[in-house]
Formats: structure tokens, sequence, C-alpha cells
């Protein structure tokens, strides 16, 4: 698409806001008129059933005199002349009687054009029987008398009589006719069902119309009524006292009529105001593209950096003005591009220098395997031949040719082929005669740059003076340690001599003490120091044999629970799920790094926590053992030291070790080929776990090591 189609459908799309709000708005006249006649035929319901509870209050007031009937000792005469006087006052009774407890009239006042004749008997009448039953007032249907709409009643009285009325409705069912809904609509009322109520309908909307159906709610709109006079629609609501609906009908053509030839006149509108639209657009597209579009081929040049051909001046407003700054942007830009090229070769410069007279080897390639910089250290290391001259040709090897140690040869190749993002190894170069080999510890990255990888980054440090110095310092604890065990043997061993003596004191007894757990302090110390060299320099070897859990459990419980017991801590051994086979392991070993787990959980629970063990299956990863403890916990900061040598936390018995226990541990475990690790959170208690396979990947230290 075109820089001009682009603009044009831009400034298209906006002009067409206008049409589009007129034409909401014209769609909206049409929904507003829909909502007004719904709140018309609302409110004429309503104002409707007000009308016919007013109707019946005056037709419940008239009855005030029923308690008037319920006097004592009130003879025929003066209950006629109660009877006289309610229709007298209520002319809309056209029947009041009194029934004795037959059911049959004693007294009777009414029209006797709709009730001719004497006393009748109601007993068959229906509400006169649950009148009588209930003992309250009960109504029946609206019925026709002589084409009269009426409404029957019983209300039962004292001595097991009954006032029986009927109330004649045409004085409502006539006022109700004459409203009308507009200019040809009606309101009438139905029972629940929906049935028109008898002698209110007429020939409106059609004779014998049988309503629009059941009409359960106690108001709501009705959208489409189906009648022979077309589809009408109307509201209704339910009477407060009587379970009849007010429901208005009124053709739909009407009531949601906005004018003849609206929506011509709309459509007409509409249509000239987007011809208008759509030619604007035009006009203004041709006036800013033809500017714009120099604009775009003089930045196309400037990313080529052709920074020479100017923009000529535009015509017309603030184009004009950006045709001017773009020039001078565009000189701006050249010398900016004249002083950066000089900094990038001065800046190469100093990196090339710095890169190739570290005394670390460096070497770069690609994924390819192609070797992209090598600095001259690592020329030397690796024997390629010395970097050409200026003005030579750089002829450089892929890395397969020049890596000739297979350690180093693998790490690379596992980075290249995207194993994995970086990896590091030691390797040993043979000297030449007379000399000892050199370590150098080796690294290999992926570069990145914005986000993409651009190569491999190899890095070889020379660690021999290290690695001379560590196994220097190896060598020189194991000498201490050995020329310890001596001396601290015989120490001890004179001391429990000594403590054997009767005629020593209490306080030369507590002295003796303190001597004796000095001596197993030191004792232990020179063993973790012992074990952790032998597995250092591989000389322990695993004994694998089958170690049932319930076995460590049980051995657990008895070598502790008297110490938790002394201290009120208390000890919960948990056995989780179990192994589809026996752990094999160097039961020896594992014990031992249970029992230094427990051992520490111990100093660090204070009087009155709880210490638990659990050990359990945990499916691929073989066997998990947890130590969990209700101590102060770990600062996280500590979390990633606690397995290191020599290091302790504050809090506990610290006078009691001296940081070796859990790097045996974790050497141990790994051992094993498994993994040990804690969590905690400072205040809240340490858990402590590790994770054994069924079976040992690694049978000797040597293995474990590498």
């Amino acid at each position: 698409m075109t820089l001009f189609q682009r603009f044009f459908l831009l400034l298209v799309l906006a002009s067409l806001m206008p049409v589009l709000a007129a034409s909401t708005f014209f769609l909206r006249s049409g929904e507003k008129a829909e909502e007004n006649a719904h709140q018309l035929h609302d409110q004429l319901t309503r104002l409707t059933a007000d009308a016919v509870e007013a109707e019946l209050g005056r037709m419940n007031r008239a009855l005030s005199f029923a308690s008037e009937l319920n006097r004592p000792n009130l003879d025929e005469f003066q209950e006629l002349k109660l009877l006289q006087q309610t229709a007298i006052s209520y002319p809309g009774y056209s029947l009041l009687s009194l029934l004795g407890p037959n059911m049959v009239e004693m007294v009777r006042v009414g029209d006797t054009a709709l009730f001719p004749g004497g006393n009748v008997d109601r007993s068959a009448e229906t509400i006169v029987r649950r009148s009588r039953e209930t003992g309250r007032l009960k109504l029946s249907p609206v019925s026709l008398v002589a084409n009269e709409p009426v409404l029957a009643l019983a209300y039962p009285l004292r001595r097991n009589r009954t006032l029986y009325a009927v109330y004649n409705l045409s004085t409502l069912w006539a006022r109700l006719k004459k409203l009308r809904v507009g200019d040809n609509g009606r309101i009438i009322l139905t029972s629940k069902n929906g049935t028109p109520l008898p002698g209110i309908v007429g020939t409106f909307p059609e004779p014998n119309w049988k309503g629009p159906g059941a009409l359960n709610a106690k108001s709501g709109w009705l959208d489409k009524i189906p009648t022979k006079r077309g589809t009408l629609v109307g509201a209704y609501s339910k009477t407060p006292s009587l379970p009849w609906r007010v429901l208005t009908l009124q053709p739909r053509s009407k009531a949601v009529s906005i004018g003849e030839g609206f929506y011509m006149k709309a459509f007409l509108f509409l249509f000239l105001l987007t011809v208008a639209a759509i030619s604007l657009a035009y006009w203004v597209t041709r006036q800013l593209t033809e500017p714009l579009g120099h604009l775009i081929e003089a930045a196309k040049r400037a990313s080529r950096h052709d920074f020479q051909q100017r923009v000529p001046e535009l015509g017309w407003g603030e184009l004009n003005l950006l045709s001017q700054s773009f020039n001078e942007l565009m000189d701006q830009l050249k010398s900016f591009e004249d002083l950066h090229v000089e900094r990038v070769f001065e800046e190469k410069a100093r990196v090339d220098s710095l890169v190739h007279t570290i005394p670390d080897g460096i070497l770069m390639a690609s994924f390819d395997g192609e070797i992209l910089m090598v600095n001259a250290a690592a020329r030397e290391l690796l024997e390629m031949d010395p970097a050409p001259e200026d003005g030579e040709p750089q002829t450089l090897k892929r890395m397969n040719e020049v890596l000739k140690d297979s350690k180093l040869r693998d790490l690379t190749l596992s980075v290249q082929r995207r194993k994995r993002n970086s990896g590091s190894a030691e390797i040993e170069i043979p000297a030449s005669e007379g000399d000892s080999n050199r370590v150098f510890a080796c690294r290999a990255v992926t570069v990145t740059k914005d986000n993409r990888d651009v190569g491999i980054l190899v890095v070889m440090r020379d660690v021999t003076a290290e690695r001379e110095l560590d196994r220097m310092k190896g060598e020189f604890f194991h000498s201490i340690v050995h020329d310890l065990r001596g001396p601290i043997g015989t120490i001890d061993g004179f001391v429990q001599i000594m403590n054997e003596r009767s005629e020593l004191n209490e306080k030369e007894k507590m002295y003796i003490g303190y001597i004796r757990g000095s001596c197993e302090r030191l004792k232990q110390l020179v063993s973790d120091i012992l074990d952790t060299a032998k597995i250092e320099s591989g000389q322990i070897r695993l004994n694998p044999e089958p170690l049932p859990t319930e076995a460590v459990l049980q051995q657990m419980r008895s070598l502790y629970a008297i110490q938790a017991e002394t201290k009120n801590i208390k000890l919960k051994l948990v056995e989780g799920d179990a192994p589809p086979a026996v752990l094999e392991c160097d039961k020896e070993l594992t014990e031992r790094v249970v029992m230094n787990l427990i051992g520490n959980a111990l100093k660090f629970t204070p009087r009155g926590g709880m210490i638990t063990l659990t050990i359990g299956f945990v499916g691929e990863e073989g066997m998990e053992f947890e130590i969990a403890d209700t101590g102060p916990g770990i600062p996280k900061s500590k979390l990633e030291t606690v397995f290191e040598k020599f290091k302790q936390l504050e809090g506990g018995e610290q006078a009691q070790g001296y940081g070796l226990g859990l790097s045996i541990c974790k050497k141990v475990v790994e051992l094993h080929g498994g993994r040990i690790w804690v969590e905690s959170d400072e205040g809240q208690g340490s858990r402590f776990k590790f994770r054994l396979p069924l079976k040992p990947k690694v049978l000797d230290a040597t293995a474990g090591m590498a």
C-alpha cells in the first residue's frame, strides 16, 4: 500500500467519524422512541392499577357495617335496616343479604332487576362454604349477571351466619373502556392467566379475544401480541389486592413511530455527509503525501549514509520548516559520522591492545566452529601460529582443529550445539621436560547481543599456582591431623585415669570434665578433617547394601530419644511412601549423615521444640530424608554457604562444632549420586533434605568428585 493510499484511508476514516456519530444518533432515536413507549405503557398500567385499587377500597369500606351485624340481641328488623342503609350509602352493591346457619338468605336488600325472587339458598356457592370453613372473607371470580360484571363476596359472622354481597363493577368497567392509549389503544383487566375479565373487552382488539397468555410476573412488557387488528404491544401490572392484571394494548406501528420519511431523510443526509468527507480527505491527502514523499526518499538515502543530497524546501506551513530542519539534521549527521568513525577505530585499537595483552587465553568462535578472534596467550597455549604482521592476511582455523584436550573440546562442543549456555572444566597441559604440568580453569559461555546469540567465548586461566597451594595446604592439614591424634589420645587416656581417682574433689572433677570434653571435640575435629581429606582424595569407596527405612528410624530413636527428652524436645519419626525396592547405599555413611543433621537440629532447637525425621519415596529421584526443626532458622544470606567447610551459623551450641559436619554430609550424599539442600525461613525453623537414588550412581570418591 502506497503512502498516498495509507494517508487517504486514514483521513477517510477520521472524516467518517461524524457520519458514524450521526448514524448512531438516528439509530438511537428509534431506540429512544421504543424506550419512551415502554415507559408510557408502564406508567399507565400503574395508574390504572391504583384506580382499580381505589374502587376496591370503596367496596371494602362499605363492609364496615358488618361489625354492627355481630352485635348480640340484634333482631331481624334491625338487620334489615343496616342492610338498607348500606345499600343507600354505597349504591355499588347490587345485593346485600344475611345467610342463616343453613346458608339460606334470611334478610336481603338488592336490585330486583338483577336479582329477582325471594330468599335464595346459597349453600351450593363455593365462596360461602369456604368462608364458613376458614372464617375469612372470600371473593368469587368476576361474572356477568344480566350482562353486567359483578363480584360476589362472603363474610362470616357470629352465630353461624354469613354476610353475602354482590358488587357491581359496571362503573369501573365503563371508566376503563373510556381510557385510551394514543389514538387507538385500550386498557383492559385480565386474570393471572391472561384471560380478559368478563364484560371488559367488547370489540377491541377483537370479539371474544382470549388474551395474550399467562402473565405470571407482577409487571412486564409484551412486544408481540398477535390479533386480527395486527401486532399489538403493551405493558401489564398486577393490582395490589386482587390477582388481576392491568394490560395496555396499542398497535406496534403507533407505539414506536418516529415520523414518516424520517429514515429516508436521514439516509440522504448521511450520504451527502459521506461524499463531502471523502472529497475533503482526498484533497488533504494530496497536499500532505507529496512533500512527505520527498522526505521519505531523503531518509532512505540517509540510511545508506548518503548525506549529500538535500530535500527541496516545501511550499506551505510547517512542512517547509520540517524540510529545513531535515536538511540541518543531515549536515549534523554527516559531521557526527566522520567523528564516530575516528572514535570507533580508536576504541577498537584499545580493545585489541587489552585483549591481546591479557595473560588469560581468550578465544571467540561462531556457532559453526569458525574461530573469529584469539589473543596471544591463547595462541601460545593452543600452539597456534603467531598472529600475522600488519598488512598480511589472517588465516584462522576451526575450533576442532586447535582444541587438542578432550575435556575442553567436549565443553565447547556442548555450548556450540546449544546443549547449555555455559560450562567450565579444568585441563592439565603437559609441560616441557623438567617442568611440572600446568593446570588451566576453562570456561565457555554463549555471547549474546540484543537478545540474540552471536557466538561462543572461551576463557582459559592459569590456576597452576592455586592448585599447588591447595595441594600443599591439604598435605599440611593431613600431616598436622595425623600428628595431633597421638597427643590427643595420650591426653584423653591420662584424663580418664585422673578422673577415676577417688581423692579428687568436686571442683577438680569438674575441671577434668572440661578437659575430657575438649579432648572429645578435638578428636571429632581430627576425625572430620581426615574424613574430608579421604573423600576429596578419592580414598573412600562405597559399600552399598540394602537399608530399610524402618531400620534407620529405629536406629535414630534409640540414639537420640534420651538426648531429646533431656532437652524437653519432641522427636517425631515419620515413614512416608514405601519405595518399589529397598534402598541400596553405604549404611554407615548414610546413617552418619542423618545423625549429623539430627545432632545439629538438637543444638539449635530450643527447649520445648520439636524435631521431625521423615523418610519416604519421591519417585524418580529415589528416597528423600528430611530433618525439620523448630529452631531460629537460617538467614537467607547464609543458605548458600552452610555446606561449605569451616562455615558456622550464629546461635545454637557453637563451641561444639567446627563447620565440617555439613560439608561431610554434602560430600557423602554427592558420592551416592544424590543431592542435599536446606529450606528455612528465619524465625520458623529449618528443613534439611537430601535425596539418594535407590541404587548409588557412583561407587568411589574419585567418580563422585568428577
